[in-house]
């Protein structure tokens, strides 16, 4: 309908949007919204798959904490991605992060992670660890921790 062209048109202009507590159970913009953003907010929602994240070419923060989400999938693409937020999901394992070369915060807290291993690709991490109640920060340069000893 017009009145729907009318909306996205406007969209198109939008740097940021932010979609927080709402009941959205899949991501399904429009690529010529996706094209232009760069923040994208789906905080509280009640997402269970990523998906839908494919136009998303310029897109340097995510937030997608707490929803539904069992695995970190199909993100890898987003390249320019500088943030990325996972924050109380039902994530197990630290995966799907590959290529993911300009990643500088990285929150998980409050998910089920047991282990974490950290991918060698990504030069430089600040991950939240998941813990009890305060966040718990490690740098990791070139897949060694900050303050771990190296074998020579």
């Amino acid at each position: 309908s017009l009145a729907m062209r009318v909306e996205f048109d406007i969209l198109t202009r939008f740097q940021r949007l932010g979609l927080r507590q709402n009941q959205i159970t899949q991501i399904d913009i429009p690529s010529s919204v996706a094209a232009n953003l760069t923040e994208l907010d789906l905080y509280d929602n009640l997402i269970a798959h990523v998906k839908g994240l494919d136009d998303f070419q310029n897109l340097t923060s995510l937030d997608i904490s707490f929803n539904k989400i069992k695995h970190i999938k199909n993100v890898s693409h987003l390249v320019e991605l500088t943030d990325l937020y996972f924050v109380q999901n039902k994530i197990s394992k630290m995966e799907g992060l590959e290529g993911l070369t300009k990643l500088r915060n990285l929150e998980l807290g409050a998910n089920r992670i047991r282990v974490c291993a950290v991918l060698l690709s990504l030069s430089f991490w600040i991950v939240d660890w998941p813990g009890n109640r305060k966040p718990r920060h490690a740098l990791v340069f070139g897949g060694t921790m900050a303050g771990e000893e190296q074998d020579h």
